[in-house]
Order: structure tokens, then C-alpha cells, then sequence
């Protein structure tokens, strides 16, 4: 029922890797076609987890070392948690909840929250502003799939945790298929 996402294996999932679940039972508490598989690119192979923290920038890289100018594997989207598991300078070695990707990530793009999201941006890219009106400062730019908490809504506007507001048409729940 899995597309063959990473190569290897076969079997019940659409073709997993060599020791991933045959009965498609391995998969995260993230929702369906999230795999658990063991592969190198998710795997942690080093440090116990430091802390778990959220995504605050738009778009934040993870890089394959501990660089600026390193390899980028994949980027963390604003509202994404994660958890840390070594830190040096700048950096820290993370481990993204949703696809569980492995790679350095620049700590000054985190946040520790208690939030929950609640809904997903769902326009290719929205902004978040100080005030409920488009005319007030913008603070952020969110791509689409951030995931926000939404406090309330006002005039046409979502208030979202730490006080922005993104335009309500941008923004559709979690659960929302599209």
C-alpha cells in the first residue's frame, strides 16, 4: 500500500527497506505514509536526546556537518519539532519528528514551545504579521505545510502562537486533505 520510498527490501510495504515491518505496522504517530524504516538517513548514531524544540524560522536547513557551506539534505519547516541530540558551536545535531531526516540544524532557527499545531499553511507561501491587517509589519514568511496553533480568529485573520496573525484563507486544519 506504501510507494517504494528508499529502495531495498521488498515486501508488504511497496518494496521497504531489509528490516523495515512487513505488515506496514512500523509507521509514526504522524499519520499514514510516514515511514519508520531503518534507514541510515534516520538513524541517530550518536548522543542521547538533549532536548525537543520547534522549527521558528520560515525555512531552516539541515545540513549533512556542522557548516554553513555543508551539503543540505533536506529543510525543517516552521512549527516542525525535533529533538537534539549533540550541539557544536552554531549547530545541532537533530532529528525531525515527521520524516525522522537526520542533519545539522542552526539552533538560532529553534524555539522550545509547548504549542501543539492545529492547522498547516495551505498557500504555496503566507505571511505572518504583527497585527490582524496586511498593512502592519510583516515578521515571518511561512511556506506551505508550516504547520501553526491557531488562537482565534479575527477579521478575516488567524491569530497564531507567539502572536502573529496569518490571512485565514492561507491556513486549513491538520487534518484537512487536499
Amino acid at each position: 500500500p506504501f510507494p517504494q520510498l528508499y529502495g531495498g527490501g521488498g515486501g508488504g510495504c511497496g518494496g521497504p527497506p531489509v528490516g523495515a515491518p512487513e505488515n506496514c505496522s512500523g509507521l509514526t504517530d504522524e499519520g499514514p505514509g510516514v515511514p519508520d524504516y531503518n534507514d541510515e538517513r534516520l538513524t541517530i548514531t550518536q548522543g542521547a536526546l538533549l532536548s525537543t524544540v520547534t522549527v521558528s524560522a520560515g525555512l531552516a536547513p539541515v545540513r549533512s556537518k556542522p557548516r554553513f557551506d555543508s551539503e543540505m539534505v533536506t529543510q525543517a519547516l516552521y512549527g516542525e519539532t525535533l529533538g537534539i541530540y549533540e550541539r557544536v558551536g552554531e549547530f545541532g545535531l537533530a532529528q525531525l519528528h515527521r520524516d525522522r531526516y537526520v542533519g545539522w540544524i542552526l539552533l538560532a532557527d529553534l524555539a522550545r514551545t509547548d504549542s501543539k499545531p492545529t492547522h498547516r499553511i495551505s498557500a504555496l507561501q503566507s505571511h505572518a504579521y504583527a497585527k490582524a491587517d496586511l498593512k502592519s509589519s510583516m515578521r515571518i514568511q511561512l511556506p506551505m505545510g508550516a504547520r501553526v496553533r491557531v488562537i482565534q480568529f479575527v477579521d478575516g485573520f488567524a491569530e497564531i502562537a507567539g502572536g502573529l496573525w496569518v490571512p485565514h484563507q492561507h491556513i486549513v486544519p491538520l487534518e484537512h486533505l487536499e
